[in-house]
């Protein structure tokens, strides 16, 4: 019976065995038992439904726009989740930051080249997810940098307060600036 009061009979090979597991808030439904196309779209649709626009699909994060601004979800100061995944690699909370994070962690630790692919289709959000990217790499950039000062310089209180927060801005204005690919350039 459908959400109209009409019923549909649907032929046995059109449906698929519904498991208890689909019902569970999964960060990533690749832990789901016998998954299918309808569980993945309802977990979606639960998430979204409470503001949760990021869920994980093993090493790829899924993003749903969610057309509005979503308070303090790209707020870099407070956002510690990110930091904690690079604690905890195997169960990071579903962000963009933790993307970006994964991105830092191996292009400094390691030394390794990273390329993040944004994918999706028109007003998907891709520019906006590539923006958020670029602000907390750039943000990282900065904090070593004055980090890196602070120690090198024998100043009461360098590296912290004004100075510190001019410095993170400056740069992640000057890579914001210069930084995007023209959306459609491989059309």
């Amino acid at each position: 019976r459908l959400a109209c009061g009409q019923t549909m009979s649907v032929g046995l090979i059109k449906t698929a065995r519904h498991n208890p597991s689909h019902d569970d808030d999964w960060d990533d439904p690749t832990f789901m038992s016998d998954l299918h196309e309808a569980p993945l779209l309802e977990l979606l649709r639960r998430r979204f439904g409470r503001g949760a626009i990021y869920t994980w699909a093993g090493e790829v994060l899924l993003s749903v726009n969610p057309f509005e601004n979503i308070p303090r979800l790209h707020a870099l100061p407070g956002w510690t989740s990110a930091v904690a995944a690079a604690a905890n690699p195997s169960s990071p909370a579903p962000h963009i930051f933790a993307v970006a994070e994964r991105a830092w962690r191996s292009a400094t630790s390691a030394g390794a080249d990273v390329a993040i692919i944004v994918n999706g289709e028109s007003g998907a959000g891709k520019t906006e997810a590539c923006r958020q990217v670029l602000r907390y790499v750039s943000r990282c950039s900065a904090e070593c940098r004055v980090a890196a000062n602070a120690a090198a310089s024998t100043a009461p209180g360098a590296g912290t307060g004004a100075k510190r927060e001019e410095e993170v801005a400056r740069l992640e204005a000057a890579v914001l600036d210069t930084a995007f690919v023209l959306p459609g350039v491989w059309k």
